[in-house]
C-alpha cells in the first residue's frame, strides 16, 4: 500500500489533546493559506492573551520570512536573487544558502538548493503532460552541480551563475519554523511550550501536554476515501523537530504516472519517509562559509 501524510497536519495537533491529558493551558490555534498549506499551532501557556501574543508573533514572523523565501512571489528576495547574478541579499538568506550549500558538499548533492530550473522543468512537463527529456536533464543537472557559488557573510553578497536556479524550500521552511519560535517566545516570554505544524514540518519547544513531551501522530493513506488517512504510528519528542515527505496527493501527474515531490534513495519514491531532526539552531553548523512548495 503506497503511504501517505495526507491528514497529517490535523492529526498530529489532535494527537495532543487527547483525552486524560492534562491541557488546562494548552491553546489550540489553526490557520489555512499559510505557506501555501496550513499551520496548526498549540500553545502552553497561563492565559490565553499569552497565547495569543505568541500566535500574533508566529504569523507576523512567518509572513516576514515568506517575502524573503517564496519563489511563487516576484516580489519576493529569492525571485530577486534569481533575477541577478550579482546582489545583496539579508542576513536571513545569507544563513540559509551558507547551510544550503555545505549540506550540498556534505550529502554529495543529495540536498540541494540550485535545481529551480530542474524544477521548472516538472512543471512545465505536467502543464503539457509530457515526460522530459531525461539525459537533457541530466546534462543541466552536471552544469548546476559544477557551477560555483559565491556567498559573501561579511559584505551580504550572492554571487550567481546562470546555470542556478536557487529553490531553498528543504531547509527554508525550517528554519522559518525556528525563526517564529524565537519571535513567539520575545513576545510572551510566558508561555512554557509550543507546537507549530506547516504541511507536515514540525517543529517544538518547551514543555508538551503529555509528562512535558509532545506526541506526532503519522498517518497513511487508507480505504478511507479521498482524503482520509489511518494511524501509522506516533513519535514522542522533547524540544526538536519532525520532517515529513514522500508521495501523495501534491504529486505531479505527467501522462498519467505520478511524479513524487521527493524521492528516497532507497525507495524511490515509493514510500514515506520519516526523520526526527534537531531544529536547524541545533544542527550542527559547518566551519566554513548550509521539494516544491506552493508558496
Amino acid at each position: 500500500m503506497r503511504k501517505t501524510l495526507s491528514g497529517m497536519a490535523l492529526t498530529s495537533v489532535l494527537v495532543t489533546m487527547l483525552p486524560g491529558v492534562a491541557t488546562a493551558d494548552m491553546f489550540k490555534r489553526h490557520h489555512d493559506h499559510v505557506l501555501g498549506t496550513s499551520l496548526d499551532i498549540v500553545v502552553n501557556a497561563p492565559s490565553e492573551i499569552d497565547a495569543n501574543k505568541a500566535e500574533e508573533a508566529i504569523l507576523k514572523e512567518i509572513e516576514r520570512l515568506r517575502g524573503v523565501f517564496s519563489t511563487y512571489d516576484n516580489s519576493s528576495e529569492i525571485s530577486r536573487l534569481n533575477r541577478s547574478s550579482d546582489t545583496t541579499v539579508t542576513d536571513d538568506m545569507v544563513r540559509v544558502l551558507e547551510r544550503c550549500e555545505a549540506y550540498r558538499m556534505q550529502t554529495s548533492n543529495a540536498l540541494s538548493c540550485r535545481i529551480g530550473s530542474l524544477i521548472d522543468t516538472w512543471a512545465v512537463a505536467e502543464r503539457e503532460n509530457k515526460l522530459p527529456n531525461r539525459p537533457a536533464m541530466r546534462i543541466t543537472a552536471g552544469e548546476i552541480r559544477r557551477a560555483s557559488v559565491e556567498i559573501d557573510a561579511g559584505k551580504g553578497t550572492v554571487n550567481r551563475p546562470d546555470e542556478v536556479i536557487f529553490a531553498t524550500d528543504s531547509l527554508a521552511k525550517g528554519y522559518i519554523l525556528d525563526t517564529a519560535v524565537e519571535a513567539a517566545i520575545a513576545a510572551s516570554p510566558k508561555v512554557s511550550g509550543l507546537l507549530m505544524n506547516i504541511g507536515g514540518d514540525i517543529r517544538t519547544w518547551g514543555a508538551g501536554p503529555q509528562d512535558g513531551q509532545w506526541a506526532v501522530a503519522i498517518t497513511r493513506g487508507s480505504e478511507l476515501g479521498e482524503g482520509g488517512s489511518a494511524l501509522e504510528g506516533r513519535v514522542q519528542i522533547n524540544e526538536g523537530a519532525v520532517a515529513t515527505s514522500g508521495s501523495g496527493p501534491r504529486d505531479r501527474m505527467v501522462g498519467g504516472q505520478p511524479i513524487a515531490m521527493s524521492y528516497p534513495p532507497q525507495m524511490a519514491g515509493q514510500s514515506f519517509t520519516l526523520s526526527r531532526r534537531r531544529s536547524m539552531r541545533q544542527m550542527p553548523s559547518p566551519q566554513t562559509h548550509l521539494q516544491r512548495h506552493s508558496w
